[in-house]
């Protein structure tokens, strides 16, 4: 049977490698193509539950504990077809394009080391199985088969004894008319963590400021930013988290120094510009830019929109996040560590105002209802405009 059990996340997980490039004009932004983010959500008929532990302690943290199952047995399951009136859940999969390249990568951490393997099978319109691919790595890409009508994401036991998993990230890379395309695109090397920073697009001169704009991540999805509006963005960079909300840019049980390479991070792609500009465009993302405006530089300046993650009344309605992140979060508020500060209030720039204010119940709805729009309202000249001196960096 399954049972609650406490435990220590941390002790099972272990730390990620954060990734930084930084390449000139001409090369591919990290987000062409949106991130669906796949979890294992309490509530399922699709868990194997003989003897199994399973303790659900937050979105992206479950711990699963079970030596005596039989080896090749499911774990889990994950399907895009479902009899929703037959089974009460709706699909948990995203549609995929017909002849699609994908990336899938599987954030989980198992005792013994590779004792959990990934498979994936596709379906015809008559649900039969018409191919199936084991992904015994961590990260693998695949060719959405043309006749395929559905398919399915399984975790097979391979002599484990306990696990936690995080998440599936799923994203495609291309699309391709030709085999010999498909190939090349396998060969290549895709950098793909929980941390993402993109290269420096729209490059034009040093003495401009830089430009880092943090998406506005979903429970379940990382967006795509629209190319009509990036391009007109000099020196641009992105940064993408692909834990459920971001993870609000913060540090977490998971990633206890991440806050401290996000700052190294944004220090060493400024050095070389005269200044530097923190954008945000829903609640997530503007509170990234106001939090690291407030401990990294002190020639910078923030663009956010007026409904920035600010209350514990927002705070109410995200808690599905880990304990240690959600605590950190209370705390943050409880002690009004927030801002906008006297010290910096002069350099945060309100460019978005929310009409008709939706009260406390703004943030929720905006979770629901894009906010990619806003960023047509940002103030493209002054972005872009020149400046003369260097930044002037505060290393408190």
């Amino acid at each position: 049977m399954t049972t609650a059990r406490q435990s220590t996340i941390g002790s099972y997980a272990s730390s990620k490698i954060f990734y930084l490039s930084i390449f000139k004009e001409g090369k591919r932004m990290c987000n062409e193509y949106p991130t669906n983010l796949i979890f294992w959500e309490n509530g399922t008929s699709s868990d194997y539950l003989y003897g199994s532990s399973i303790d659900f302690s937050s979105l992206n943290n479950v711990v699963f504990e079970n030596s005596l199952m039989p080896s090749s047995v499911i774990i889990h399951s994950w399907n895009s077809l479902v009899d929703y009136q037959g089974n009460r859940v709706s699909t948990n999969l995203p549609l995929l394009e017909k002849s699609g390249i994908y990336q899938i990568e599987i954030d989980l951490n198992s005792f013994p080391e590779q004792s959990v393997y990934t498979q994936i099978s596709f379906y015809d319109i008559a649900k039969t199985r018409i191919k199936t691919i084991n992904i015994k790595e961590s990260r693998g890409t695949f060719i959405y088969p043309k006749n395929s009508f559905s398919y399915r994401i399984d975790l097979i036991n391979a002599g484990l004894h306990h696990f936690v998993f995080h998440e599936i990230r799923l994203r495609e890379i291309a699309e391709v008319s030709k085999e010999t395309q498909a190939k090349k695109i396998k060969l290549e090397s895709f950098p793909y963590e929980i941390f993402d920073i993109s290269k420096v697009t729209n490059f034009v001169s040093y003495k401009r400021p830089l430009n880092i704009i943090f998406n506005e991540p979903k429970k379940n999805f990382v967006p795509t930013l629209p190319k009509n509006v990036l391009k007109k963005i000099n020196n641009l960079v992105l940064i993408n988290d692909f834990r459920p909300f971001g993870g609000f840019y913060l540090s977490d049980d998971n990633h206890r120094d991440y806050e401290k390479e996000l700052k190294e991070s944004i220090l060493r792609l400024s050095e070389k510009f005269t200044s530097l500009n923190l954008i945000g465009f829903g609640p997530i993302s503007s509170f990234a830019a106001l939090f690291y405006h407030q401990y990294s530089l002190t020639n910078v300046s923030s663009y956010v929109s007026d409904d920035f993650l600010g209350s514990l009344d927002n705070f109410e309605r995200i808690q599905n996040l880990s304990p240690s992140l959600s605590k950190y979060l209370m705390n943050f508020f409880q002690e009004n560590k927030f801002l906008p500060t006297d010290s910096i209030k002069d350099s945060v720039k309100i460019y978005f105002r929310v009409k008709n204010n939706l009260s406390s119940d703004h943030f929720f709805i905006s979770k629901l209802l894009s906010t990619i729009p806003r960023l047509k309202n940002l103030p493209f000249s002054e972005l872009n405009k020149t400046e003369m001196g260097n930044l002037n960096f505060n290393h408190a």
